[in-house]
């Protein structure tokens, strides 16, 4: 995979990504800015260098909540979830940095949407990863590391790097899980047990 075919030029205030899209491709800008314009009406962000966007696409398949345009020239990366997983695959150090850059994120756009461990794909998602967790776990006493990268994780529960990348967001969220300079820890063993069914 070379950076350069991945890459696409923007200039002026060139439509990047349209509110409402279903492109599956996560965004990371390389040069210049780009103006993050939210549909619900909040405040637009100017995002710079090595910001990251299209997250909801990408990671859940869902509809764009913003548009995003060209502030002068910029340069941004393409990634589309084969692109991604294989990136996760052959970079720890990226997949670490992108669970630690896209938990604020996905955590802000989705905010005041109650995701429940009923929802389907959530549900099969922990049914498949928390026994993987436990099994990677070490030792009994609690906070317990978890060892091996989100393609470890994604590989042994039978997901794809994004399927365990947004359970892993979700138990963050809840506060089952942590990641503390790197390293996944497990810190609610029970509640954890009962939503893996």
């Amino acid at each position: 995979m070379k950076r350069e075919e991945l890459e696409r030029q923007f200039s002026g205030e060139e439509a990047i990504l349209d509110s409402g899209s279903n492109k599956r491709e996560l965004y990371v800008v390389c040069s210049g800015n780009v103006m993050l314009e939210p549909n619900d009406g909040g405040e637009p962000r100017l995002l710079g260098p090595g910001e990251i966007f299209g997250e909801m696409g990408a990671v859940l398949g869902e509809l764009s909540p913003y548009g995003v345009r060209a502030d002068g020239d910029a340069s941004v990366l393409l990634l589309t979830p084969v692109e991604l997983n294989q990136l996760c695959r052959e970079s720890p150090d990226f997949s670490a940095r992108l669970i630690l850059h896209l938990a604020q994120e996905l955590a802000n756009v989705s905010a005041g949407r109650a995701v429940s461990p009923e929802d389907g794909r959530l549900r099969d998602g922990f049914a498949a990863l928390v026994p993987v967790l436990f099994k990677r776990r070490s030792g009994e006493r609690l906070p317990a590391p978890i060892s091996g990268r989100l393609a470890d994780l994604a590989s042994d529960a039978g997901l794809t790097v994004l399927e365990a990348y947004f359970c892993i967001q979700t138990l963050l969220e809840r506060r089952y899980l942590q990641l503390v300079e790197d390293q996944l820890t497990l810190v609610e063993a029970d509640a954890l047990r009962e939503l893996g069914g």
